[in-house]
């Protein structure tokens, strides 16, 4: 998600905190928590990676839509044409 939506990890934790504290979506339907080995300098950490299904992908695009106080990411094709940042403006 933080290449989806070219925000960082703690962004992204933030949004989904407050999605589960909301009550928008449960933590036990969206989220599947897999194990795997990754090897740390010398030796192996076994590591929980957080795998969120659609729902949860969706809620966190409208929260951070939202949160952009109405200027939306750089190349976003809105109904006027394209969005600039350096112009801050759309293009037609």
């Amino acid at each position: 998600m933080t290449e989806l939506f070219q925000r960082n990890k703690s962004t992204i934790s933030r949004h989904i905190k407050n999605i589960y504290e909301s009550g928008e979506l449960e933590q036990n339907r969206t989220v599947a928590k897999n194990a795997t080995v990754q090897n740390k300098k010398l030796r192996k950490v076994e590591c929980n990676i957080a795998h969120y299904n659609l729902d949860m992908i969706i809620s966190v695009g409208y929260s951070q839509l939202t949160s952009w106080h109405a200027i939306p990411p750089v190349g976003y094709a809105g109904v006027e044409g394209v969005y600039d940042k350096g112009q801050n403006s759309m293009i037609s």
